[in-house]
């Protein structure tokens, strides 16, 4: 939130909240009036986390966030039913999906689980961030592997629901952040200029509310 304060032209936040106590429903409200915050990533990819999908811990969460307008980035590998069941049921709430729901697959896994995640999108309030492809792929740069996949994921999902993304922190063995942006930029070319706008920001920057601004270099 400091950062986002000191440059509000170039980062915002997603921030973290304690889903397993109900009496954090109190923050919601002024949630979004926090200098920065555009809304909240949840994550459910741990044992002591992904049951609270299913075992009513985060039940009271869902339909605050869609009260108070809270756009969400949730991390839920291979948990695309509980995803479409909590769109489905609170259609005004927004939901990314981070990484394209994957978690540690690789190749023909990685491509057949992003197969999968493609039926999410009849959806409208569901996103998808294409992001960690460095990740699901044992190919070197430019994972041409997974082209196909991507192709099928944002054509489902369409450009504007379709956010590109790094996931830096974890693929530095993998890639440099510029081969994260040259990636989409350059190597897959069922991208139109038009889709690269929306994929490589302007999409992301309507989900959460963010305005977009230039600033001058």
């Amino acid at each position: 939130l400091e950062g986002a304060a000191k440059h509000p032209d170039r980062f915002a936040v997603m921030g973290r909240i304690e889903i397993e106590k109900p009496e954090s429903a109190a923050l919601l409200p002024g949630w979004k009036s926090q200098r920065g915050m555009l809304g909240i990533r949840l994550a459910f990819q741990k044992a002591h986390n992904q049951r609270w999908l299913t075992d009513g811990t985060a039940d009271w969460f869902w339909p605050a966030a869609e009260k108070h307008g809270i756009p969400l980035m949730v991390f839920a590998p291979g948990r695309d039913a509980e995803i479409r069941a909590i769109a489905a049921a609170h259609p005004r709430l927004r939901i990314v999906v981070d990484h394209m729901g994957l978690s540690r697959e690789q190749d023909a896994q990685a491509a057949a689980a992003i197969e999968r995640l493609c039926a999410l999108a009849d959806l409208p309030n569901v996103h998808v961030k294409v992001s960690s492809v460095p990740l699901y792929s044992s190919e070197p740069y430019p994972y041409r592997n997974l082209h196909g996949a991507l192709r099928r994921l944002i054509r489902a999902f369409g450009p504007k629901r379709s956010f590109w993304g790094t996931d830096i922190s974890r693929i530095w063995s993998r890639a440099s952040y510029r081969q994260c942006v040259t990636l989409f930029t350059e190597e897959l070319p069922f991208l139109s200029a038009d889709d690269l706008d929306w994929v490589m920001g302007r999409g992301l920057a309507q989900c959460l509310d963010w305005p977009l601004t230039v600033t001058a270099r």
